[in-house]
């Protein structure tokens, strides 16, 4: 990515800013998924606007591992508009990635549920990112967050429901 600093017009927002409680219901609800949009949202706002698509949309994909680039972008946007934020980029990177790559390695022979766990405990870098955020954008912005729940988001929910309770009764079932 770019080394060039590009700040947001102040009509703009930074980030994405949805409330941290539509991100933690749309991550756990949809199991990671919507993380591919809040990315590609983030990195669109963070990073260069005209970049092509398809590079936003690898960052997005690749989340796990782009994250802290992107915690590392805002905190640089935060210093030069002079809104400085507390956070820190590297633990909650590797927190994330550690939580998305890890329990895979070591989760042999558990009941299925279990697999879930992880995902689930994902939510919170990320609402951590978020709350940051939108600290930034109601110092700096003039900005709304994304409280709705649109039917996107409800389709969404409703998908990952479904895999819920069907992960659930797999698991409560006898073989």
């Amino acid at each position: 990515m770019s080394t060039a600093l590009l700040v947001p017009d102040a009509r703009e927002p930074i980030g994405y800013p949805v409330s941290v409680k539509k991100m933690a219901i749309m991550h756990v609800a949809t199991l990671g998924l919507y993380d591919l949009y809040w990315a590609y949202r983030n990195f669109t706002n963070l990073y260069n606007p005209q970049r092509s698509p398809v590079i936003r949309g690898i960052f997005a994909v690749f989340i796990s591992i782009s994250f802290y680039g992107m915690l590392k972008r805002l905190q640089e946007l935060a210093r030069h508009i002079g809104h400085p934020l507390r956070l820190n980029a590297a633990v909650l990177g590797a927190a994330f990635f550690l939580i998305n790559f890890l329990p895979g390695r070591f989760m042999n022979d558990v009941p299925v549920i279990v697999y879930l766990i992880p995902p689930a405990v994902a939510a919170i870098p990320l609402c951590i990112a978020q709350a940051k955020i939108n600290e930034l954008n109601a110092a700096t912005r003039p900005t709304r967050l994304d409280n709705n729940f649109s039917a996107a988001d409800w389709v969404g929910v409703g998908i990952g429901a479904l895999f819920w309770l069907l992960t659930i009764i797999v698991t409560v079932l006898p073989p």
